[in-house]
């Protein structure tokens, strides 16, 4: 199904956390769409001038870009791998 140009980031974010979720990594995908959201709606708060937000703001991005790399990324590229043939290495004769 071909979505709106706006709705086509959003979708893809939903294929994965769909994903994840079915493989039983429900946590990660809690996690990243709670940090997602609350990157939302800092973004939306920064001109309060707050310094709160403003420090959250500039702590949050690094850390959940962190631990996309080093959590989500990995348990979606589990995902994504093919199975290994059962028996083992049969790249040898």
């Amino acid at each position: 199904m071909k979505r709106h140009e706006w709705l086509q980031d959003l979708s893809r974010e939903h294929h994965l956390a769909l994903r994840l979720a079915l493989a039983g990594a429900s946590a990660l995908v809690e996690r990243t769409l709670n940090e997602h959201d609350e990157m939302r709606r800092l973004a939306a708060r920064l001109n309060e001038a707050d310094t709160a937000i403003l420090e959250r703001f500039g702590e949050l991005p690094g850390a959940h870009v962190r631990f996309e790399e080093r959590e989500l990324f990995e348990a979606t590229q589990a995902l994504s791998e093919p199975a290994a043939p059962a028996g083992g290495d049969n790249s040898t004769p």
